[in-house]
């Protein structure tokens, strides 16, 4: 499961966007580069949709995908929208859930009269088998709620807290210690990530102020049963584990491996990677950790500065920092060891004093660098970049070699991202969907959402492969195609500019009623041409005289068909005339 995490409290300026490099410029889209297709907002603004419940986008941090990919989950200040995904990957609201009194939400609040559990932003992770989502908040609480398989709409849990306010201390039923099933009085304080392991048995919490929390999972109910928590000596609750002062705990972010046994957090201050290794029955101690004293120095500064995000694909994981200043951001690869112990092994930065690390040009002076997020193949790193003028979302490659960018103005070498209006400062986490085919960011009250290649397009690469059939193996939908521009030629024909990511069949066609109560049918001839790579093509189309004459407003629809793929299709509305 992959884990959150945000930017720390105390985040200030720390990194500038970084640019193409001259010499990997292209002119084309590769796999993995990002297109801008769509956004949701609290507002409305800069032609966003507006959000039927508008609270649920005010300052959103977590956001997290189900492991089916049907439906997409947004924490912010009031509770957490549920909104449903479809094949295209575009979001369509579907209801909402309130972590304190008063949302709006159909669904009934959690058992907090003093609205504490709802407290500043929410950071969510969803259980492997799809059935339970958790969210931490600001306010010393775990919470969980069960998700319907079919409508992925949540179904109040319950909730942990480590409260030190006798007020508000037992609000989730039990004593806050351990042996009354919960956490230890004040053992949470500043929540920053949850995660739960591959294998659906736990449940880690990074906390900057406290250190890193354990619950056991019961898989038939969710239920989260406090186990561990551990904290530095000098710090932190009573009832906790201590490591050794100086151990990097101040915590900003968390990822688990697929292996479900080594558990790595990143620390802000100090800064640094702390390893922890997990037993199979659930028993967590700490093995290692890279940064300052008393850690091992595998990683040159600024790679361990401030602010940090963390993620971890395969045999590597990838982390960043930065040092305050204009212009400055670091990006570092760290190879994992078989017992999972890390190794450096490169960076690259943007700072003024580069040290070992590749240089990364900068565009804009000041700004910060939000949770980074990497593909599962480890192929790409996307960056998402507040600057003064202007926000970029960047792509390196799995070597951090820099593969292309976005910006809100298409400054310098950046692609200006095709969305209603220009993508806001991205406040929270990045994810990317279970197949790989979209890229959802938690914005300034909205949420961004981008596609990403699947190929590489404008006719440089080859298709995507045929899928393998076998038992019960399922054929994959092809990428919807985008429609360019439509235009009237002589004689009452159309000329359609459509863009393809595979290899196949292109039909172009109009439709639309006659009639007002009569049936949508084929307006006029359907265009066919069969193309044998991905590319840009311009069809034909010519609608029926009638349809022309009544000046009917018509729907182009423009489907691809490869081979072994279903066929999938983009419309586009179009007054005849």
């Amino acid at each position: 499961m992959r884990s959150l995490s945000i930017l720390p409290r105390s985040l200030g300026p720390l990194a500038a966007i970084l640019a193409l490099l001259a010499s990997a410029a292209s002119a084309h889209a590769a796999p993995g580069d990002v297109v801008g297709q769509s956004c949701i907002s609290k507002t409305g603004a800069g032609g966003c949709a507006l959000l039927a419940e508008p609270n649920m986008l005010a300052s959103p941090a977590g956001v997290a995908v189900a492991s089916d990919g049907s439906d997409v989950y947004v924490g912010a200040a009031a509770g957490i929208a549920h909104f449903r995904r479809a094949l295209d990957g575009s979001l369509t609201y579907a209801n909402c859930v309130d972590t304190s009194a008063g949302g709006g939400c159909p669904t009934a609040a959690p058992p907090d009269a003093a609205g504490a559990l709802g407290a500043n932003s929410i950071n969510i992770a969803i259980s492997p088998d799809g059935k339970h989502v958790y969210a931490v908040s600001w306010a010393d609480a775990l919470v969980w709620w069960a998700r319907d398989p079919t409508t992925g709409d949540l179904t109040w849990g319950g909730c942990r807290d480590a409260a030190t306010d006798s007020s508000t201390n037992g609000r989730c039923g039990t004593a806050t210690t351990f042996g009354g099933g919960n956490f230890p009085a004040g053992s949470m304080a500043f929540s920053q990530g949850v995660s739960v392991t591959p294998d659906g048995q736990t449940i880690y919490i990074a906390d900057q102020s406290e250190g890193l929390l354990q619950a056991q999972r019961n898989p038939s109910n969710g239920a989260a049963t406090p186990t561990a928590c551990f904290n530095t000596t000098g710090s932190g609750a009573a009832g906790c584990a201590s490591l050794a002062s100086g151990i990097p705990m101040a915590l900003s972010g968390i990822d688990v491996a697929s292996n479900s046994r080594d558990v790595y957090v990143r620390s802000i201050s100090p800064g640094g990677i702390t390893h922890f290794s997990r037993t199979a029955g659930g028993t967590t101690s700490f093995t290692s950790c890279v940064g300052n004293s008393p850690c091992a120095t595998a990683g040159p500064s600024p790679v361990f500065a401030y602010s940090g995000s963390i993620g971890v694909a395969g045999n590597v994981l990838f982390t960043h920092g930065g040092n305050y200043g204009t212009p400055s951001g670091t990006v570092a690869r760290f190879g994992r060891n078989s017992d999972g112990t890390l190794a450096f092994e490169s960076c690259a930065t943007t700072e003024a004093a580069p040290g070992p690390c590749a240089v990364l040009p900068a565009l804009t002076s000041s700004g910060s660098i939000g949770r980074l997020a990497v593909s599962p193949d480890a192929s790409s790193i996307y960056l998402p970049q507040n600057g003064t003028t202007e926000n970029a979302l960047t792509r390196l490659t799995g070597t951090l070699g820099f593969a292309s960018c976005l910006s809100s103005t298409g400054v310098g070498a950046c692609t200006s991202p095709p969305l209603p209006g220009p993508f806001g400062n991205s406040v929270g986490h990045m994810v990317l969907s279970p197949d790989g085919r979209q890229i959802y960011q938690a914005a300034s009250d909205a949420i961004n959402i981008f596609d990403v290649e699947q190929v590489a397009s404008g006719g440089v690469g080859a298709p995507l492969p045929v899928p393998i059939a076998g038992p019960g193996a399922k054929r994959l939908r092809a990428t919807p195609p985008r429609i360019r521009s439509v235009k009237r030629g002589k004689r009452g024909r159309y000329r359609v500019k459509v863009r393809v990511f595979q290899a196949g069949k292109i039909k172009a066609r109009f439709t639309g009623k006659l009639k007002r109560k009569g049936k949508v049918r084929t307006l006029g001839k359907v265009a066919v041409r069969r193309v044998r790579k991905p590319g840009t093509y311009t069809l034909t189309v010519k609608p029926s005289r009638a349809s022309l004459e009544r000046k009917l407003k018509a729907r182009l629809v423009v489907t691809i068909s490869p081979p072994g793929y279903i066929f999938a299709r983009k419309t586009k509305r179009v007054r005849l005339k």
